[in-house]
């Protein structure tokens, strides 16, 4: 499964259709549906692995952030977060009764048709089996959660202690290499006015974000060493165009805006795809 694939749905819930048995209904944000013979479990391990997330680290990291155990949202990135709704009473003990509903996908929550309706982008009506309140209150959770992981992705960018990020963007420089590893990046300081301001580059802070986490997963087995970490980093930044910023007053973006999706999805398959390269043919010797 692709990250534009994972990127296209607002929802997907367990269910049963006769001559297929149990499965998978899969609700796009254009308003069309699918279909997908697959245990739940297993399609929600897919979409993980398209954004390289751990599942069962994702539930220990955020699950004190919305003080749950257990149903804690799905998180594959700051703007694709998969509240865990009740959908259905298990018909056999083990049998899923839970489905995810993607945050920012939700466009309201209806009383009608009883008990609970959830109204999605695309224009598809799911009725839920939790009361207005329940409901209502793992939103307002989940919307915290976000808030979270967006302040936590924007400490990388610096100015963490402000509201908002202000940033001049300079036109995008980029020195090819030759090499499949070489990269040069750039950090600079000068005196502006006698403030000190800061060049750098986005994409390198994202990258490193990005990648830290992956190896800081207890599931992964990439080579965790500085050789291969400065490789992989090294790789996907190649792939990458580079976005130079520098912290002065000036145009003003959220953070929101400053952490656009695309931009991360892209970030994420570039890691992806360096990790494996590099774990494909290592710099280093295999003691090392």
């Amino acid at each position: 499964m692709h990250i534009r694939d994972v990127m296209r749905i607002a929802a997907f819930i367990p269910a049963y259709r006769t001559g297929l048995g149990s499965g998978v209904e899969v609700f796009f944000r254009d308003g069309t549906t699918g279909w997908v013979e697959m245990r739940l479990t297993t399609f929600i391990a897919r979409l993980a692995a398209a954004f390289a997330v751990d599942v069962r680290e994702s539930r220990r990291k955020f699950g004190p952030v919305v003080k749950q155990k257990n149903l804690v949202p799905l998180v594959l990135a700051p703007l694709f977060i998969y509240v865990p709704v009740k959908l259905r009473k298990p018909l056999v003990s083990g049998d899923p009764a839970y489905g995810y509903f993607r945050l920012r996908s939700i466009l309201e929550v209806s009383p009608q048709p009883e008990p609970v309706t959830i109204r999605l982008e695309g224009g598809q009506e799911i009725t839920v089996l939790q009361s207005m309140r329940t409901v209502h209150h793992r939103l307002r959770k989940t919307h915290g959660l976000e808030a979270s992981i967006f302040e936590q992705y924007c400490l990388t960018m610096g100015d963490a202690s402000h509201n908002y990020l202000n940033y001049f963007t300079i036109s995008p420089h980029r020195q090819e290499n030759s090499g499949i590893y070489g990269i040069i990046t750039e950090n600079m300081k000068e005196e502006v006015g006698g403030m000190q301001i800061e060049l750098r580059n986005l994409m390198e802070e994202l990258v490193f974000q990005r990648l830290d986490e992956i190896l800081a997963s207890e599931q992964s087995d990439v080579c965790r060493c500085e050789s291969c970490r400065m490789d992989i980093a090294a790789v996907a930044l190649n792939e990458l165009p580079s976005r130079y910023v520098v912290t002065q007053r000036g145009a003003t973006y959220s953070k929101a805006e400053v952490l656009q999706i695309q931009r991360y999805v892209d970030v994420v398959a570039a890691v992806n795809k360096a990790v494996n390269l590099v774990r494909k043919n290592p710099r280093h010797e295999p003691n090392n």
